[in-house]
C-alpha cells in the first residue's frame, strides 16, 4: 500500500509539476504561438533553399571532377595502347611481365 501512495504522488507531482510548467511558458513567451509558427516557418524554407544551393554546387563538383577523372583514364588508357603496339616482346613475355616465367637455363 506504501508504494501505491508513492506512485500516486509521483504522478500527481509529475501532472502539477507539467502545469506550472506549461503555466510559466506561456506567461513568459516572448510572442505568439502564430508568430512563433510563421518564424520557424520561415527558418524552414531559408534552409531547405540553402540547402538546395549547396546540393547543386556539390553536384556540380562532382561532375567536373567526373569529366577530370574520365579524360586522365582515357590519357593513361591512350599511352598504354601505344606503348604496348610499339613494344617488342618476341615470342613469349619477358621475364616477370604478364605472368612470364623466370627463364629455366
Amino acid at each position: 500500500m506504501s508504494i501505491e501512495r508513492h506512485d500516486t504522488a509521483f504522478i500527481v507531482g509529475a501532472v502539477l509539476g507539467a502545469v506550472a510548467g506549461s503555466v510559466a511558458a506561456l506567461w513568459n513567451a516572448p510572442q505568439s504561438g502564430a508568430r512563433t509558427r510563421a518564424q520557424l516557418s520561415e527558418r524552414r524554407d531559408a534552409m531547405v533553399t540553402q540547402i538546395a544551393e549547396v546540393s547543386s554546387e556539390a553536384e556540380g563538383g562532382a561532375r567536373q571532377i567526373l569529366a577530370r577523372a574520365d579524360e586522365q583514364a582515357t590519357a593513361v588508357k591512350d599511352r598504354v595502347v601505344r606503348r604496348t603496339e610499339t613494344a617488342s616482346f618476341g615470342d613469349r613475355p619477358r621475364e616477370g611481365e604478364f605472368g612470364g616465367a623466370p627463364a629455366s637455363g
